[in-house]
């Protein structure tokens, strides 16, 4: 049995094969007889995960019973007490009558047009205390039947993590029909934020130590002290001085020859797929590394749009590569299609359960195929080597990059087009035309709680019917929806692609021109015109503009968003790695280098606490946070011995 082991386009280790005989070829065995156990968990593990041993917005499935809504979490039963909550006592001082009695109704202001919820009754002279979400401020409204007005009794709070609240109301005036809320803080919130700064700050330190340790090693102290220590005379005396030859010496030359990719590349990658697993592993429950309920953008929604952009960046580079090699078209797309089958299947297994009539068909690794399919494609039908003679034309030059491939662009604007049309003038489901909400029956609008994903929703639902899509989005809870909704599904793959068809146009921009200056500068201005264009659409508003920021629709504002700050990071990396030699990319350089498996790997280990996590004891924000960079380190350090072994799986 064989292993390609390959880095990608353009990398000085291609076309290597070796059987499988160490330590690192039996990790490839391992992930696949894994994902085969994986699929034999029983569902009944699954419906028992909670937030302390879910590892994932999507792979999480805490059950839907009674049960869910427990004493351990905040009132709306959104998270554990042990992080992004406060405790409020709500104290009713108003006469000891029956009619005092006070209703207590909040509501997350994150919900968007959302009615309040009902939590408590609290009688006269009596009190009572909740747990409140503490991610986003709380809407509040006390009101009672003895009340004819109220002063600040509906307000909007942003109560802080771990602090104690007392909100006490009572009459002010002789009459007793004038009321006041008021509002005390006996006991101080916490820093929800200082996890973040500690662990920062020993990333940095490891930084530092590690750039110390490296200039040290450049600067021959440690040959000195070795010197100086005779280990070098002991060595000699015992075995001899070692010596190169020829052989050695041409195979050192042609790697150091050959040493002609972009770092900067595969850094980017390493930085996508590391924050798409500290996101999967929980993101140390915060709410910004979480992805979000529905509309808005977190850096959590960041890391799949990047891969997705890298991915495309990676197209035609390799097309390239493999064309000036003398490789045939057919060839080139078999290697396509291959690739994109693997990905389908690959995506097939990790989202497998053992029930197959909820198998969920869409997914993570089915959009990257579905993408990469169609972007490796259109790419490779207009492929050509660059024309030299019509280059030579100033105003040419300046735009070589998009008039050499204007036909992709009218096919690309006219699948935007496309989509538009069906998402904002096709009524599905009975839903109004035009509306792409959450859906749910914490909505005002009744007549909207079963349009969650508005017409591209519906297209799920009667492609790959209900039971075949993902039945947990991430706005289930907050608007307590009902409908199953894929965040991967069909009509957001066109936007996808879209996404991919920007990443080639980055690599584009490195095959035309040359000059470190036209690269960055074109980065630069893609970048602006892209996030200039998502503000447009959004309005530079989470709910309110026209196309708001939505991941789970993969809505256009979203792609060009991400796209927008994936042309800024892609040109902070190649201006720091590869023009000016400031960076090397460790660690996300290694990560980078075998994106695929540790991607692969991270899904199917997780089950079984590989490489080191635990039940959380304290439930807090630090110790979630440890546990998942400690994750992800572990992953990083995986790829870095992966790299220096030189195993590279290639799909």
């Amino acid at each position: 049995m064989l292993l390609r082991f390959n880095c990608g386009p353009g990398c000085s280790i291609i076309n290597m094969e070796r059987p499988i005989t160490n330590m690192a070829n039996y990790i490839v065995l391992y992930l696949l007889a894994s994902s085969i156990l994986q699929c034999g968990v029983t569902q009944a593990q699954d419906d028992h995960l909670s937030d302390d041993i879910c590892f994932s917005e999507y792979s999480c499935n805490v059950g839907q019973d009674s049960n869910y809504f427990e004493a351990e979490r905040d009132v709306l039963g959104l998270h554990h007490i042990g992080y992004d909550t406060a405790e409020v006592t709500i104290q009713n001082s108003l006469p000891n009558t029956m009619e005092n009695s006070i209703n207590v109704s909040l509501q997350s202001t994150e919900c968007y047009q959302c009615k309040l919820l009902h939590i408590a009754t609290v009688d006269a002279r009596m009190n009572t205390t909740i747990k409140v979400d503490t991610a986003w401020p709380t809407e509040w409204l006390i009101s009672s039947t003895s009340i004819s007005t109220a002063h600040n009794c509906n307000n909007t709070v942003h109560f802080g993590e771990n602090g104690r609240y007392t909100i006490s109301i009572a009459f002010i005036d002789a009459q007793r029909s004038v009321a006041n809320c008021t509002f005390t803080t006996p006991g101080r919130p916490q820093n929800a934020n200082l996890p973040i700064y500690i662990a920062i700050s020993v990333y940095v330190g490891i930084a530092v130590i590690y750039i110390i340790l490296l200039q040290l090693k450049r600067s021959g102290l440690f040959t000195k002290l070795l010197s100086c220590l005779s280990v070098d005379r002991l060595v000699d005396s015992d075995l001899g001085t070692p010596t190169l030859n020829a052989t050695e010496i041409t195979i050192n030359n042609s790697k150091a020859k050959k040493k002609t990719r972009l770092r900067s590349l595969d850094t980017f990658r390493g930085i996508a797929i590391c924050i798409m697993i500290f996101v999967n592993y929980g993101g140390g429950k915060y709410w910004f590394f979480l992805h979000s309920r529905w509309n808005g953008i977190t850096v959590a929604d960041l890391a799949f749009p990047w891969f997705v952009f890298i991915m495309g960046t990676s197209i035609k580079l390799s097309q390239v590569s493999l064309y000036s090699r003398g490789v045939k078209r057919r060839k080139i797309f078999l290697k396509i299609l291959t690739r994109t089958l693997i990905l389908f299947g690959l995506g097939l297994i990790l989202d497998a359960g053992n029930d197959l009539s909820l198998y969920r068909v869409p997914g993570v690794l089915q959009r990257l195929a579905a993408s990469y399919f169609v972007g490796a494609t259109l790419q490779l039908l207009s492929l050509k080597p660059p024309n030299e003679e019509r280059l030579r034309n100033k105003f040419y030059r300046l735009f070589a990059d998009i008039f050499d491939y204007w036909y992709e662009w009218v096919l690309i604007i006219l699948s935007m087009v496309a989509y538009c049309c069906v998402s904002y003038l096709v009524a599905a489901d009975g839903c109004p035309k035009g509306y792409l909400g959450p859906g749910g029956d914490n909505l005002k609008d009744s007549s909207l709680s079963s349009c969650t994903g508005g017409v591209a929703g519906a297209i799920d639902r009667w492609l790959f019917t209900k039971n075949h899509i993902y039945q947990r989005p991430t706005c289930i809870i907050l608007y307590n929806t009902s409908v199953p909704y894929d965040p991967e599904g069909a009509l957001g793959t066109i936007t996808s692609i879209f996404l991919t068809f920007l990443g080639i146009q980055a690599s584009k921009i490195i095959s035309t021109y040359h000059s470190p200056t036209s690269r960055l500068s074109r980065f630069l201005i893609w970048g602006v015109i892209t996030g200039g264009l998502a503000a447009i659409l959004c309005g530079v508003s989470k709910n309110d503009g026209w196309i708001p920021i939505n991941k789970n629709l993969w809505s256009p504002s979203y792609v060009l968003a991400s796209a927008g700050m994936a042309f800024i990071l892609l040109a902070f990396c190649y201006f720091v790695i590869d023009v000016m030699n400031w960076w090397s990319g460790v660690p996300f350089f290694y990560a980078g280098m075998n994106s695929i498996l540790i991607y692969i790997g991270h899904e199917i280990l997780v089950t079984f606490a590989f490489p080191f996590s635990w039940k959380a004891i304290h439930d807090t924000h630090a110790e979630h946070l440890a546990m998942n960079l400690i994750g992800v380190s572990l992953w990083i350090v995986i790829s870095m011995w992966l790299y220096y072994i030189e195993f590279f799986l290639k799909i």
